[in-house]
């Protein structure tokens, strides 16, 4: 019989949640000595992946099994020496529900009808899914104010990898001594309400995916209603759960204080006799 050799590879070796997505190449070579008859791969997809494609090899065919992630392609004839390969694509699908992080799999078995050697005949190639570490920072301008004065607030969401964020909201709590004036995203949303600690819960949500590496403002004024420190904090999340936790809150405190009072005098003329008028 002809003995068949199978080799698979995955790439990107780390995905996310959406995107991007995994090409799983299964390569098939017939070691001879003779034509492999009937030859056909099997593949199997993890749980947490969904199959997206199917890149055939000239003349192949595929049939997946309903509501599983298996497939087999069948090849054919393969001849003495012929080296055929093919592709699948799948990816950690969005929206939830949520399968978890970790390792994802496709395990492929090349046969034929009789095959002396069937130990090379098995293959697997794995990716690690992983979420996205977003951070947000804040900076307010200016460092205090008084009662009806702006107060400015950048906000600033990375996205520090390792894979694209889909899903992006910042929730921005404004104090109660503080009333919006307005608020912008880049390339997003909001909206505005009260919730029942009497603070503004403004709701930021981004309309693009957030890529590895890039970052986005959203940009919040207010005016100072009352005396007293201003805690403004803003919480930033995506679509699944963000391992590292530390960067996704930040918070600015900018006291609101009295207006600053000075008198100053003048006394006119600078000496006086007794019965003179002096005015202040």
């Amino acid at each position: 019989g002809a003995d068949l050799n199978l080799s698979i590879t995955a790439a990107p070796s780390v995905i996310g949640y959406g995107l991007p997505a995994v090409a799983f190449t299964m390569t098939v070579s017939n070691q001879g000595p003779v034509s492999a008859l009937g030859v056909y791969v099997s593949n199997m997809l993890s749980g947490n992946l969904l199959l997206t494609g199917v890149a055939l090899p000239p003349g192949g065919s595929y049939f997946t099994n309903a509501g599983q992630n298996d497939m087999v392609v069948n090849i054919g004839t393969m001849t003495n020496g012929q080296v055929v390969s093919f592709g699948v694509t799948a990816n950690a699908p969005l929206p939830p529900p949520f399968l978890g992080f970790g390792l994802a799999t496709c395990d492929s078995i090349a046969l034929g009808i009789v095959d002396p050697t069937i130990t090379n005949n098995v293959g697997t190639a794995s990716v690690l899914i992983e979420p996205p570490d977003l951070a947000i920072g804040m900076t307010g301008a200016p460092a205090f104010m008084t009662v009806g004065d702006l107060v400015t607030y950048t906000l600033e969401v990375t996205n520090l990898g390792p894979v694209p964020a889909f899903g992006v909201t910042v929730t921005n709590f404004l104090p109660p001594n503080l009333q919006l004036v307005s608020a912008s995203v880049r390339k997003g949303t909001y909206t505005a309400s009260a919730d029942i600690n009497s603070q503004t819960d403004i709701i930021a949500t981004f309309s693009e995916p957030l890529l590895a590496g890039q970052s986005s403002l959203v940009i919040i004024t207010a005016t100072a209603l009352s005396l007293g420190p201003a805690a403004n904090v803003a919480v930033v999340g995506d679509a699944v759960p963000d391992l590292i936790l530390t960067n996704n809150t930040a918070q600015v405190v900018t006291p609101v204080v009295p207006p600053d009072m000075a008198v100053g005098m003048t006394g006119a003329p600078a000496t006086i006799t007794v019965g003179q008028t002096v005015t202040y």
